[in-house]
């Protein structure tokens, strides 16, 4: 009997699906020796069957023809239906283990546990072992049509598109992937023009947005603003543009921060010819729901900024933002920010200033929308 005869015999007798349920009796942990996926070694014990057959096979064997025996236990297992992929899955994994010398067995066993997982599926499974398989052998059809279906299933048009041509390069007759290909390539030139679209849209933004950088570097170096860090956090409120063009005018995103309250707000829009007085009146209409003490009234309120030499600098409400911003001693910490004070707040406000101009200023304040 020769090795392979050897191996097949032992493959009927104990890897079978046909036969059902052959999986040994396990009644105390001591049993599970006889399962050689769990036991520790191979040893000689006669009772061991299945251990004595795994060392006879490996000492006459080659790599292919186990993988070939496995890969055919997987594919009858396969054949008895839903109830047995779990085992087919099982047989073909241990048959990749193997990595055989043979190119060709190696592609069909990966593909064969593809169909397995595209069945169960396991799309995105199915997918990474048909492009395995094709490692191994780059022609293999099949491989190609799994894919193509997978990527279908999980409505990737294009990937199923290709999948399609570049199979059918090498079965020019293949009927499966000829309806594959039938019934997806409407949805590919859809989703191609959508894409394309998209393309088109970002690639006309990139050069808005190139202008728009240039016009607005021109317009800051003319006016002489200067950008430093953003030392306040204000990144968390994810604005896209540290300023705008709102028609002759500069827009910015402004910070507002509430240090006795340890609170903060954020002004979308600030047109730089509003005044901070406008903003006051639409922000403190009604009484704001952190304001226990109502304090925070349009006409109650001190604004103050952080110079470049870290003072506070009092700003009248009445003032433009674009006079706030042309100042020579203001630094914009990547957006204008500002310090909110009640008036009536005079004992937090001489302790505040001499805190943060000693440089003991600590940003916690709490987000708000």
């Amino acid at each position: 009997m020769s090795a392979y005869d050897k191996f097949d015999k032992w493959a009927d007798e104990f890897c079978d699906p046909t036969r059902g349920d052959v999986r040994p009796q396990i009644k105390k942990p001591e049993d599970l020796r006889f399962i050689p996926l769990f036991s520790d070694v191979l040893d000689n014990d006669p009772n061991n069957a299945s251990a004595q057959a795994i060392r006879s096979m490996i000492a006459d064997t080659s790599p292919s023809e186990r993988a070939e025996a496995l890969k055919n236990s997987g594919n009858k297992a396969y054949q008895l239906g839903e109830e047995r992929w779990d085992d087919a899955i099982i047989y073909y994994t241990q048959a990749a283990e193997i990595e055989a010398e043979d190119d060709k067995l190696n592609s069909v066993i990966w593909a064969n546990r593809g169909q397995v997982f595209l069945k169960k599926g396991w799309n995105k499974r199915c997918i990474q072992d048909c492009k395995k398989s094709l490692e191994f052998n780059p022609s293999f059809v099949k491989a190609y049509f799994r894919a193509a279906m997978a990527f279908l299933n999980l409505k990737n048009y294009e990937e199923c598109y290709n999948f399609c041509i570049q199979g059918l390069e090498h079965g020019p007759e293949n009927k499966q992937l000829k309806s594959i290909l039938k019934k997806v390539t409407p949805k590919y030139k859809v989703a191609k023009e959508v894409k394309r679209r998209k393309a088109e849209k970002e690639r006309l933004r990139l050069i808005e947005q190139e202008l728009f950088e240039e016009e607005v570097s021109s317009i800051v170096e003319k006016r002489g603003l200067r950008h430093g860090n953003d030392v306040y956090g204000t990144l968390v409120y994810n604005y896209p543009r540290r300023m705008w063009r709102e028609g002759d005018h500069l827009a910015f995103p402004v910070m507002f921060i509430y240090p006795e309250v340890a609170e903060s707000d954020f002004i979308q829009c600030f047109i730089e010819n509003q005044r901070f007085s406008e903003h006051f009146q639409a922000m403190f209409a009604e009484r704001a729901p952190w304001d226990e003490d109502f304090k925070y009234k349009p006409k109650e309120l001190n604004i103050y900024l952080a110079n470049d030499k870290n003072k506070l600098i009092k700003i009248n409400p009445m003032k433009k933002l674009s006079s706030i911003l042309n100042r020579d001693d203001y630094i914009i910490p990547n957006i204008p920010v500002f310090q909110i004070i009640p008036k009536s707040s005079t004992v937090f406000l001489t302790n505040f200033k001499k805190n943060f101009e000693d440089g003991g200023f600590v940003n916690s304040t709490t987000v708000t929308n």
